[in-house]
């Protein structure tokens, strides 16, 4: 069994870069899923 960390995000660039951080510490593959984000923040989650 493969387990992952899913994020759904819309329209969270204040937040989802803390989000993405604060799971790393858990070493499993994270898969982020753009639910029609009109901010920034899929350049967010690049940095």
């Amino acid at each position: 069994m493969k387990i992952f960390i899913v994020i759904p995000f819309r329209n969270e660039e204040k937040h989802i870069g803390l989000v993405v951080k604060g799971v790393m510490k858990y070493k499993l593959p994270v898969v982020l899923v753009d639910d029609g984000s009109t901010d920034n923040s899929e350049s967010k989650i690049k940095d």
